[in-house]
């Protein structure tokens, strides 16, 4: 998990910079972890009730969603707010990496939520 997760660290300490505290050299960090975790359960909770709401959102049963989320995440976010270097920086098997694990996420997280709908 420590690999996957290095920008949520980073965004860990940042954010305990920026009130004045900084974090213990434990790696991983548990507020590394939790950003982690938000990073994907925020998103996730989002992409529920829009599912139904945004035309094309589902297509490929979550694929157009994940690959939005490697875009604005990895490709976007990521480099602007210094929490990882720019795309050129990294050799095109690391932005294959990403874009897979954010297809497979975004398939798991539609497939998910229609069990969840089924049940409820």
């Amino acid at each position: 998990m420590w690999r996957t997760s290095i920008v949520a660290h980073v965004a860990a300490n940042k954010m305990a910079r920026a009130v004045g505290t900084e974090l213990s050299s434990k790696q991983p960090h548990p507020a590394g972890i939790a950003v982690h975790y938000a990073l994907g359960i925020i998103p996730g909770a989002l992409y529920g009730p829009l599912r139904h709401r945004v035309t094309g959102l589902r297509v490929g049963r979550g694929l157009v969603y994940g690959f939005g989320l490697f875009l604005v995440n990895d490709e976007l976010l990521n480099p602007l707010l210094g929490l990882a270097s720019g795309p050129t920086a990294y050799p095109w098997q690391a932005h294959a990496r990403g874009l897979v694990s954010h297809l497979v996420l975004g398939v798991a997280t539609d497939v998910g939520i229609d069990a969840l709908d089924r049940i409820t």
